[in-house]
């Protein structure tokens, strides 16, 4: 059962990832399933205790905070995934794939700097670094089951 709701977390991240590419917006539907998804699992399965799921979902709080604060320097779609996936994934696994997806970030948006692809105002898609970094987690076994 655990391999069906990963297999349907995964892709709901999928889609919006090349949503987030396309268009740069994220899909209110989208959105209402991952969150489905999310707090299903967790009331259904109980995976992990309470603390660590509200921890999960206080970091995505934080990443709304962020997002208006910045003017959307991240995005609120970008912030509504997080919040989403902190509560699918917990404090602990959510730190995993963030850090996860801002090293693979880092690792595509410096060389493009460097070589001049890409000037600093430009924003590249967080989504489809998110997704890459939960992929990852997956295929090495990374996170808490």
């Amino acid at each position: 059962m655990q391999q069906i709701i990963e297999g349907c977390f995964l892709l709901f991240l999928i889609v919006i990832a090349v949503k987030d590419i396309q268009t740069r917006t994220v899909s209110p539907i989208a959105l209402i399933f991952g969150g489905m998804i999310s707090i299903t699992t967790q009331l259904l399965f109980k995976r992990m205790d309470f603390w660590i799921v509200f921890g999960g979902a206080a970091i995505g709080a934080v990443c709304m905070m962020i997002s208006k604060f910045t003017k959307e320097g991240l995005g609120y779609g970008d912030s509504l995934v997080i919040l989403i996936l902190g509560t699918y994934l917990g404090f602990y696994d959510l730190l995993l794939v963030l850090s996860t997806a801002v090293f693979l970030l880092l690792c595509v948006s410096i060389p493009a700097l460097c070589i001049r692809k890409m000037s600093r105002k430009y924003a590249l898609p967080f989504l489809p670094f998110l997704t890459c970094g939960y992929i990852l987690l997956l295929l090495i076994g990374g996170m808490d089951r």
